[in-house]
């Protein structure tokens, strides 16, 4: 009986199942506008990613439009993870203190990422520091170092 159940719970264990995958590197910030950029394979289910996505449509509208972007860069045929995405909608970090219908997000720019800004938008640009207060606790702040930048 053991050894039927250890038989079993193995054969589930390589049960394929469908998951997202990222087809070529996604840098930090890109908004999942493209479908090419995803596709979906079949692998054992002991291999996938708690919090993977199994199917493509789940990053889409019904009409095609990006649902998130990413927070990490994601390297290519690595599994789409909730936790490396974000909702566009969603506020997340130093959004949170953005009004209206701006938004805010942490990038680090090189040429894979500047084409997150189009030519006429402005941003605002933060700086944060690290520092130890008078009881030697980690602290940090953020200041504004320059507005509405063209």
């Amino acid at each position: 009986m053991y050894l039927s159940d250890l038989e079993i719970k193995y054969k589930m264990m390589a049960e394929p199942v469908k998951t997202v995958f990222a087809t070529r590197r996604i840098p930090q910030g890109t908004s999942h506008t493209e479908q090419y950029m995803l596709s979906e394979k079949r692998i054992p289910k002991e291999y996938m990613q708690p919090k993977a996505f199994q199917n493509i449509k789940d990053l889409f509208t019904s009409d095609g439009a990006a649902v998130y972007i990413s927070l990490n860069t994601i390297k290519e045929n690595e599994q789409i993870l909730l936790t490396k995405i974000s909702k566009t909608s969603q506020e997340t970090g130093i959004s949170t203190l953005i009004l209206g219908n701006k938004k805010a997000l942490s990038v680090n720019f090189d040429i894979e990422t500047s084409n997150i800004l189009t030519l006429g938008e402005s941003v605002d640009i933060f700086g944060i520091v690290d520092y130890t207060d008078t009881n030697k606790e980690l602290q940090e702040s953020v200041f504004a170092v320059a507005w509405r930048i063209l």
